[in-house]
């Protein structure tokens, strides 16, 4: 009775997108989560200082009945590490853009969700670093992929980017089988994790095949 007709509806939906995740989040019921997407994090105090960090990305993946997520992420030594987080619901453009002003440092780049092409026309034009993620066959898997092959350290106030790194798994069918990509629920934050570090698996594929 707490949750709006909106988030009844997503709820609702996992019957299509994972039997496990249904009887859990829909039901109420036991279950167990298992085939985990990323089992290669841990959560601890990291610094915060920019200056540390070989480089700065964001990740924006945008929402409004879902939560708008922006993840700041540092990279170091081939490891990734995620800093801060806005993670809220019901936020207009105008109101993201302006808590974005107070959370993100404008000398980098945020790398957004290229289904709102809109949205990020506004963020440019605040002075924001803006550009589209690149959407095709495979790249969610590959960008999963990518991210299971370096370790991640997650900031403990980061408490919405852990939540979702705990519970994101790949889907079952209704036999139990496994299936080769992971349930679109509760992956806001993560599907940010994705978008903020496309700049680093880019210019690794362009270094490789320059080689």
């Amino acid at each position: 009775k707490f949750i709006d007709p909106e988030y009844v509806k997503v709820l609702e939906d996992l019957k299509n997108q994972d039997e496990t995740y249904y009887k859990i989040y829909a039901l109420g019921e036991w279950g167990v989560l298992g085939n985990l997407v990323y089992t290669n994090y841990v959560i601890e105090d990291i610094p915060l200082d920019e200056e540390y960090y070989n480089a700065i990305y964001y990740g924006l993946d945008f929402g409004y009945n879902d939560p708008s997520a922006l993840l700041k992420i540092g990279w170091k030594d081939s490891e990734i590490y995620v800093l801060d987080e806005i993670y809220e619901r019901h936020l207009t453009n105008t109101e993201l853009i302006e808590l974005c002003k107070s959370k993100v440092n404008k000398r980098y780049m945020i790398t957004a969700d290229s289904a709102e092409p809109d949205r990020i026309e506004e963020f440019r034009k605040a002075g924001f670093r803006i550009q589209a993620c690149t959407k095709g066959q495979d790249s969610v898997r590959f960008g999963i992929d990518w991210i299971k092959r370096h370790k991640i350290h997650i900031h403990p106030s980061c408490i919405n980017t852990i939540k979702e790194i705990q519970t994101y798994k790949y889907r079952e069918d209704k036999d139990g089988n496994v299936l080769d990509e992971p349930a679109d629920f509760n992956n806001h934050a993560l599907d940010a994790l994705r978008y903020g570090t496309e700049l680093l698996r880019n210019t690794k594929e362009l270094r490789i095949r320059a080689l």
